[in-house]
């Protein structure tokens, strides 16, 4: 996933030089980014990144809008593929960039036979 961060950024960089790059970030992939970030200013200090949070919903509502984001981590694939399909996002852009699972975990909890994923 770093390297994901690391070429997004430096494809959004190397085209707007001067201007800080956008990335609006799924508010439950926000403390992974701002780890990511800070990784990635230790060998660009002179990187300006701002990160914008919230629910994918509202993000893709702000870019309905209008808001000048360079790159979109949403929580689902379903608002990218619909902001391509409204061209407001270059369709060859789309990309999965983590797969979730869910997990219930108890520290008292016995052995758990692992069902088909």
């Amino acid at each position: 996933m770093k390297c994901l961060l690391v070429s997004l950024l430096l494809m959004v960089a190397a085209t707007a030089v001067a201007e800080p790059v956008q990335v609006a970030v799924a508010a439950n992939f926000s403390s992974p980014l701002k780890q990511l970030v800070e990784a990635y200013r230790q060998h660009h200090p002179e990187a300006e990144i701002q990160v914008t949070v919230g629910s994918t919903g509202k993000l893709a509502a702000q870019i309905r809008q209008g808001a000048p984001y360079d790159i979109f981590l949403a929580a689902d694939a379903r608002r990218p593929q619909e902001l391509a399909s409204e061209g407001l996002i270059l369709p060859e852009t789309v990309r999965t960039y983590a797969i979730g699972r869910l997990v219930l975990w108890s520290p008292d909890a016995g052995p758990v036979l692992a069902g088909p994923s």
